[in-house]
């Protein structure tokens, strides 16, 4: 549980460690009066593995602009060299 902070705001720290992938928060706040507003969030995802991540054979090539390829699991990621 926690307490709303004079500016709105409040957290809480998670007790336990979440599973690894997709999670969803429900949380609800009352007050005084009894009065109950709640609130789910999606979307939250935790992700400790590393992805997988291969450069394709490089080649001999007079081309000084080369184009290099490779594979990845991590769909969307981005690739520096």
């Amino acid at each position: 549980s926690a307490t709303v902070q004079a500016d709105g705001t409040w957290s809480v720290d998670v007790p336990t460690d979440l599973a690894e992938g997709a999670f969803t928060v429900d949380a609800s706040v009352t007050d005084a009066a009894g009065n109950t507003a709640s609130d789910t969030e999606t979307g939250g995802v935790i992700d400790t593995q590393a992805p997988t991540f291969d450069i394709d054979p490089i080649t001999a090539t007079n081309n000084t602009t080369p184009t290099i390829t490779g594979s990845s699991d991590e769909i969307g990621a981005t690739v520096t060299l």
